[in-house]
């Protein structure tokens, strides 16, 4: 499995499909409730860093990520959660043109 992207600022880079199954455990939501669902996303964001799609699809087991990262940005949270269009290769070798990698940026989200 791999999920290489293109750099992100400062010659990071996120290859998160690499992490082991005992991080990512600590991660993944308990059930599929939007609640848990929330809570994961922020915490991916929060505690490891960018993140994409594929990472959100393929390891937590949230199958529509740019759903629950909308639901973040507009409802109370107001989380201010960018992204960055990314080519990322998913678990079957397959790459992918601009895949979003999220990221939480400070401050509050607000409508551009």
């Amino acid at each position: 499995m791999t999920s290489r992207t293109a750099p992100l600022g400062q010659g990071a880079t996120v290859d998160k499909l690499y992490l082991p199954e005992s991080l990512i455990a600590n991660y993944r939501p308990p059930n599929n409730t939007v609640k848990f669902q929330h809570t994961s996303i922020e915490r991916v964001l929060r505690e490891l860093g960018p993140a994409s799609t594929i990472f959100f699809r393929e390891r937590l087991g949230i199958a529509a990520p740019a759903v629950r990262i909308f639901e973040l940005r507009h409802g109370k949270r107001r989380l201010n959660i960018r992204k960055h269009p990314i080519i990322a290769i998913d678990s079957t070798g397959t790459p992918h043109k601009g895949v979003a990698l999220y990221y939480l940026a400070p401050g509050r989200w607000e409508v551009e």
